[in-house]
């Protein structure tokens, strides 16, 4: 190994290496390193069994999908409307036909696991050249194999008996599969899921569920206490007395068909019917608080998620801007950037290109776009161009002259001095200085 990273020092003379790289392979270096949390369990108890995190999940992962992608020149914020990027993923596979397709899955993989794996597949023909397709993977099924460096050696893929593996390259990390990952204090492989963080108020929803429908199925209140009483001798059961009648009130009693049917019996058998006190009650509290505790992991406000007592009209809207703003923008910003970073390079000519989502037309941004336009229609002291830039949009061919408040004309119309009459630049100083800017 130590033979390894010389040749790869010698041959590549500027690499930079952390000074803790070398912990991170210590130990299991060139095995694949197991995921820290059952997957399976996490997404089984979490998303499937949880109409909350079932919500959260698709929220943010929904509304992602609906925010389409834009290349641009970083420097000069020019839009690239065609390009063989841009082709790929209007259509990244057979399977998955369009951009929102791959991102919906991507984004979820992300918030259920926390990690995301895209593959991009090779070339027959061509030894090097972008990926013909890409995919997502289920991140359960993928591994990662510690190499030197604080890098990949490589990663496994698994169903059963059957892999199949993607070498990394030693120097920068790339390779045909990308591996997106959030935050975890406390793996150097794996990120965290929002999940874990959510896992006892997950739970504990669960839990107030199963109460929940075993109170219905027992007429909505707790089970009675059937007393015996024999004619003489001790007061006992045999075994198969006590099995035999529990066996047959559970048949012809329990359940929600048989809920308020009378119930007649012989012997000396004596029910005593119990009541819900006040504090037993509170499970409805506590599930509620759970779910807060759930939409509060996930970045989603409890208005969005359905929580008793939330829902209000005066603040749905700003609800829904918050959902943008801390779960839906960054986890899809996330996913775009790092795949703009791992793609724009497999292809030549993209030196100073970035991909990125295009929030310019997303509906639910609407308010805040009319507020911004709002607040900047009386500055007057400012070009179309730069209210447009303010606004998140292109600028305008002619919209860098300022115009008056008065009478919507260019300066140069109205008869004011200017420095230099064909100078639009010195008339936006003019009329700056004017305003005191």
């Amino acid at each position: 190994m130590a033979r390894f990273r010389d040749t790869v020092s010698s041959m590549v003379p500027w690499i930079k290496r952390s000074g803790v790289s070398r912990l991170l392979v210590t130990y299991g270096l060139g095995q694949p390193k197991a995921t820290p949390r059952n997957y399976t369990a996490l997404s089984k108890e979490g998303y499937q069994m949880n109409a909350i995190v079932f919500r959260c999940v698709n929220l943010i992962a929904g509304s992602a999908s609906t925010v389409p992608l834009r290349l641009k020149m970083k420097d000069t914020d020019e839009v690239i409307d065609s390009h063989p990027i841009l082709d790929l993923l209007a259509r990244p596979n057979v399977k998955d036909r369009n951009w929102a397709n791959l991102v919906m899955q991507a984004v979820a993989f992300r918030l259920l696991s926390g990690n995301t794996y895209f593959e991009g597949t090779e070339s027959k023909i061509r030894s090097k050249s972008p990926p013909l397709e890409i995919f997502t993977h289920r991140p359960d099924r993928m591994k990662v194999v510690p190499g030197p460096h604080g890098l990949p050696e490589k990663f496994v893929y698994a169903i059963g008996s059957n892999k199949r593996e993607w070498a990394v390259n030693p120097v920068d990390g790339s390779g045909p599969i990308l591996h997106i990952k959030r935050f975890n204090p406390l793996d150097d492989w794996y990120g965290m899921s929002p999940i874990e963080a959510a896992a006892m108020g997950i739970d504990a929803h669960n839990d107030a569920n199963r109460w929940n429908t075993s109170q219905l199925q027992n007429s909505g209140k707790p089970s009675m206490a059937l007393v015996y009483t024999p004619r003489e001798g001790l007061a006992a059961l045999t075994r198969e007395q006590y099995d035999r009648t529990k066996k047959w009130i559970k048949e012809e009693f329990e359940g929600p068909d048989n809920a308020g049917k009378p119930m007649v019996i012989g012997g000396n058998f004596d029910f005593k019917t119990l009541s819900l006190t006040p504090q037993e009650m509170e499970w409805l509290k506590g599930k509620q608080d759970a779910a807060r505790e759930i939409s509060l992991a996930f970045d989603v406000p409890e208005q969005l998620v359905g929580i008793e007592g939330s829902q209000k009209f005066d603040n749905f809207e700003h609800a829904i801007l918050a959902l943008w703003d801390y779960a839906v923008c960054p986890n899809l910003n996330a996913v775009v950037g790092e795949l703009g970073d791992w793609l724009l390079p497999q292809y030549d000519g993209t030196e100073g290109m970035v991909l990125e989502a295009n929030y310019d037309d997303v509906p639910a941004l609407g308010p805040r776009r009319r507020e911004i336009a709002a607040s900047l229609k009386d500055k007057a002291h400012l070009t179309i161009n730069e209210k447009r830039e303010a606004e998140g949009k292109e600028p305008y061919p002619g919209g860098d002259v300022i115009l008056i408040p008065a009478t919507s004309v260019p300066l140069t119309a109205s008869g004011q001095p200017a420095s230099t009459e064909d100078d639009p630049n010195d008339q936006t100083r003019a009329v700056r200085l004017a305003y005191g800017d």
